[in-house]
């Protein structure tokens, strides 16, 4: 393993992650949806909708999403492996994990553990990429990024949930219709659509807007309403850090 290898890897989570972007952005693209009005029989009033013709590529977009994780995951592993083994070559046969935990104490019981191949003088390294999550009584650490480092490690991304969601709204309204506007825009994926004014039968109000969406990870995640891009893109840039800090130390050696 080498430090390019790594490098590779993580162009290659880089690459997921510009085409999942490409894909949100198709499918949100002008054109993709249309603004619909129907009538509400039980509440006797019309509603207008911003529906799109075509559902969400929920599959398309996770596959891609785990790919990008999974990356990321090994780009981890495979710089540790190769600053392992550039100290202690009898090491490279063996398998070598990036050494991911939940606190900073628990950093150090696995790198004092019978059972870690990483040598002492590249804790110190190991500690200040702090890998784990924020907690009480220490400083540091990511929550984002190690939550995304344990759903690679227990194989959760297989199947990720990840779903649209609407990030802001702006309207342009007369006085007729400030007074019709949805306080909360939410997105329907059953129907694929916004539901944007609701107003009595009468004068239609005369308006416009803007929907600006998020693609965000499912709320039975542990990402749950975190935005996807934002946060795998956070952790390819730990991954980078990583790569530059372990190869530093793998040359100071």
């Amino acid at each position: 393993m080498s430090f390019e290898q790594a490098r590779e890897t993580l162009s290659w989570a880089q690459e997921a992650l510009d085409e999942l972007d490409e894909i949100c952005c198709r499918f949100f693209q002008p054109g993709n949806s249309k603004r619909i009005t129907q009538f509400d029989i039980k509440k006797r009033e019309y509603v207008d909708k911003e529906a799109f013709t075509s559902p969400f590529p929920r599959a398309q977009a996770a596959r891609k999403a785990t790919e990008a994780i999974q990356s990321v995951k090994n780009t981890f592993d495979q710089a540790t492996h190769a600053c392992v083994t550039a100290i202690d070559q009898t090491l490279s046969e063996e398998t070598i994990y990036f050494p991911w935990t939940d606190t900073p104490t628990g950093l150090d019981k696995r790198l004092n553990g019978k059972s870690c191949k990483i040598p002492s003088m590249l804790w110190e390294t190991f500690r200040n990429l702090q890998p784990y999550g924020k907690g009480r009584g220490y400083s540091g650490g990511d929550d984002v990024t190690r939550r995304l480092a344990k759903m690679a490690n227990t194989k959760h991304t297989v199947g990720i949930a990840i779903r649209p969601r609407i990030a802001d709204m702006s309207y342009r309204v007369s006085a007729a219709a400030a007074a019709c506007l949805q306080p909360v825009p939410t997105w329907n994926s059953q129907r694929n659509e916004v539901e944007v004014m609701r107003y009595p039968p009468g004068p239609t109000p005369q308006y416009e807007y803007s929907i600006y969406f998020d693609v965000v990870f499912d709320r039975t995640t542990p990402l749950k309403e975190k935005r996807v891009l934002e946060s795998v893109r956070r952790f390819a840039t730990k991954a980078e850090e990583a790569i530059t800090s372990l190869e530093e130390a793998a040359r100071a050696s």
